[in-house]
């Protein structure tokens, strides 16, 4: 006796329309806050575009799993429908939405990498206005170093290592970066003392092109310490 596939029930076939509609639309409204940088309530639009771009995905695949059995029980048209729906969606998803989270993780991941730098660049600074203040000395440390550590700048990151500070300026600065970073630094003071330059340089994104961010401090006539802005170079390295 030959076998017949019962129809799937309508509410059914409505439910794999949704499940794949739904998961389409999720990610056109993230694709098009992506392209638009929007800002909504405070919160990042990047973190919005790939949440929405994850819960996506199950919605999508949910469609097309309804949609497949409904095309499997003689509703073709519209089980096809669903699963068509479904396909354009993960496949636009694979094209674009998930090389723009790779890419949105990458600079997320330098930004993070040059925070790192500048912020053990502050400190170096700090610590070389400090070493007047602490000593009574009416000059900032005379002296250079050369670039610690000795290692070019590379995407591979310098970790821990107190023994690459123990020499001058670094010792009598008591500077030492105590976290894992991907920058050289340098301590050079200006005119025997009435001033300094600290600077910091990495290879970030491993072109082979130092970005040096610099920070030049001076002791002014009447004892003030005055900051001048920090310097990039190249240009557009901020």
């Amino acid at each position: 006796m030959e076998e017949t596939t019962s129809p799937l029930p309508l509410n059914r076939i409505s439910e794999a329309s949704w499940f794949a509609r739904g998961g389409l639309g999720l990610c056109v409204v993230a694709l098009v806050l992506a392209v638009l940088h929007v800002q909504l309530a405070a919160i990042d639009a990047q973190a919005l575009v790939l949440v929405m771009l994850i819960l996506s995905v199950p919605l999508s695949v949910t469609g097309a799993s309804l949609g497949g059995t409904a095309f499997l029980r003689q509703r073709r048209r519209e089980g096809a429908a669903a699963v068509l729906v479904s396909v354009v969606h993960l496949v636009g998803l694979m094209s674009w939405g998930l090389p723009y989270s790779l890419r949105q993780f990458r600079l997320q991941q330098l930004d993070g990498r040059k925070k790192t730098g500048l912020d053990l660049l502050a400190r170096l600074r700090m610590a070389a206005v400090s070493y007047r203040h602490e000593t009574g000395a009416s000059r900032f440390l005379d002296g250079a170093s050369a670039w610690t550590p000795s290692r070019s700048p590379s995407t591979q990151r310098y970790m821990y290592a107190q023994e690459l500070w123990q020499d001058d300026p670094w010792i009598r600065l008591g500077f030492t970066p105590h976290v894992a970073h991907f920058h050289q630094f340098r301590y050079q003071s200006l005119a025997q003392g009435q001033g300094f330059v600290v600077q910091a340089r990495g290879d970030l994104d491993g072109d082979g092109q130092l970005a040096t961010y610099t920070s030049t401090v001076w002791l002014r006539a009447d004892g003030e310490v005055f900051s001048e802005p920090i310097q990039y170079w190249p240009p557009g390295a901020e």
